[in-house]
């Protein structure tokens, strides 16, 4: 097991991003097992049979399949995306806002994340006896803003200073982009 070698223990974080070094280190476990099964297949009856690269269609980069490295990166985005939101949501019960966070799942989350249709904010409004859609739309903006600064927050933890944390932002954007 990749854990059990004390991967961990060997982080330095003055060399750059956790999430890189583990990355790097789950492709050098990945091709060190490819020469193990490689080599195991020259002498028949050693350890488990060997299982050819091409059967394996996600590390076959260059005929256009999701790649190690990519869908690693999209579990990382995704994840922190996911704890991110339950943070917001977690907090806007906590301070009273649990109509804001619906009014923003309805009319933000939903329609991206379920690619559900877009409730009218009158209709909205009167569901969840919202006195006019303004103040609807403040409830957006300001679920908005506590999302952003949870998103930075989580960012600035995974990273060495803070001038990194819009690069971070961007890998993050990207990975989520990439997943179409």
């Amino acid at each position: 097991m990749v854990l059990d070698r004390g991967l961990i223990d060997r982080a330095d974080r003055s060399k750059g991003h956790f999430r890189i070094f583990l990355l790097t280190a789950l492709e050098r476990f990945v091709k060190d097992t490819a020469l193990r099964q490689k080599a195991a297949k020259r002498t028949p009856g050693e350890g488990m049979p060997p299982v050819p690269l091409e059967d394996l269609p996600e590390l076959a980069s260059d005929r256009g399949h999701v790649t190690p490295d990519r869908l690693f990166t999209y579990t990382w985005a995704t994840t922190l995306l996911d704890e991110v939101l339950a943070k917001v949501e977690a907090d806007c019960a906590h301070d009273g806002l649990g109509t804001h966070w619906e009014v923003f799942k309805a009319r933000v989350l939903r329609p991206i994340l379920e690619d559900a249709e877009l409730i009218p904010v009158e209709d909205l409004c009167a569901q969840l006896k919202i006195s006019n859609p303004s103040v609807a739309y403040n409830m957006v903006i300001t679920v908005k803003r506590r999302f952003r600064a949870a998103i930075l927050e989580a960012l600035a933890r995974q990273v060495r200073s803070p001038d990194q944390v819009e690069d971070e932002l961007c890998s993050l954007l990207e990975a989520l982009a990439g997943a179409g």
